[in-house]
C-alpha cells in the first residue's frame, strides 16, 4: 500500500519509472509461474490472487496517467497484465473442471460399492 500511496502522491518522474520497471518485472516473473507451475504461483504471496491483481491493476492506472509519454512501456505493463489475466482464467476453468470430475468420479465410487 506505500507504493500506492507513493506512486499517487509523487510528481517525481524517475520515481514512478523505477516502480513502473519493478512492477514490469514482478509480473514478467507471475507470467513465468502462471505457465510452469499455474495457481500455485499465487502461494509465494502475502496477499491472495484477487488482491495482488487489484494491486497491480491500480498501480498501472496511477502510471497511465502520471506517465503518459512512456507509452512502450505502459503497453508492455498492460499487455502482462492481460496475459495474467487470461491464464488466471484459464487456471480458474481447469480447477474447476477438476472439482467436478473429482465429484463425478467419487459418485460412480459410491454407486459402485
Amino acid at each position: 500500500m506505500e507504493t500506492i500511496r507513493y506512486a499517487e502522491t509523487t510528481e517525481e518522474t524517475d520515481g514512478l519509472l523505477l516502480i513502473c520497471a519493478d512492477k514490469i518485472s514482478n509480473l514478467n516473473s507471475m507470467v513465468c509461474g502462471l505457465e510452469s507451475g499455474g495457481d500455485l504461483v499465487w502461494h509465494y504471496f502475502h496477499s491472495p490472487k484477487d488482491r495482488q491483481i487489484w494491486y497491480y491493476e491500480t498501480l498501472y492506472n496511477i502510471f497511465r496517467q502520471k506517465l503518459t509519454t512512456y507509452d512502450c512501456l505502459l503497453k508492455r505493463y498492460f499487455n502482462l497484465l492481460n496475459i495474467i489475466d487470461q491464464l488466471t482464467i484459464v487456471e480458474d476453468r481447469l480447477g474447476q473442471r477438476s472439482q467436478s470430475l473429482k465429484h463425478k468420479l467419487a459418485r460412480i465410487g459410491d454407486r459402485d460399492a
